[in-house]
């Protein structure tokens, strides 16, 4: 990708070029993240600090871990000005669970947004899991196909 922020066409361009072995594994763990997901009870690990607080943070499952490293290593989660994305994730969240579709560019726009403001907010990517949409995002990308009508965002 050269361009910044990517383009809807780049942002197609590399959720089609995805390697069968990332297509498949991320699907396998979409599967398997959202049965979780649908099983979850909330877990959180918790560390005493001195004083009166403690801080909190989540606990991924192995599963939620490894679809977070293959977001990276496959290269979906891209360099996106997330900041101006943050008040745009509501809506797509919104969207996925009124199971509205969602572009391939929209997608990995979302998916790398959440990724990066996770870094920033802990408990952004625990969130997007629970609520289906980062699970639904992940799917529309790893469906994306040379053919696909609904490829360009918004």
């Amino acid at each position: 990708m050269r361009s910044y922020p990517p383009s809807d066409a780049e942002l197609v361009a590399r959720a089609r070029a995805l390697p069968d072995h990332h297509r498949h594994r991320l699907r396998e763990l979409v599967a398997d993240l959202d049965d979780l997901r649908r099983r979850m009870t909330r877990r959180t690990s918790s560390m005493l600090t001195p004083g009166p607080a403690n801080v909190v943070w989540p606990d991924y499952s192995d599963e939620a871990l490894e679809l977070y490293h293959l977001l990276h290593a496959s290269g979906v989660a891209v360099r996106v000005d997330w900041g101006s994305w943050l008040d745009r994730l509501d809506d797509l969240d919104r969207a996925h669970q009124a199971s509205h579709h969602v572009s391939v560019a929209d997608a990995v726009r979302y998916v790398s947004a959440v990724l990066h403001r996770d870094r920033a907010v802990e408990g952004t990517y625990g969130t997007a899991i629970a609520n289906g949409s980062l699970l639904r995002s992940v799917a529309v990308i790893v469906d994306a196909r040379a053919t696909d009508d609904h490829a360009g965002g918004t």
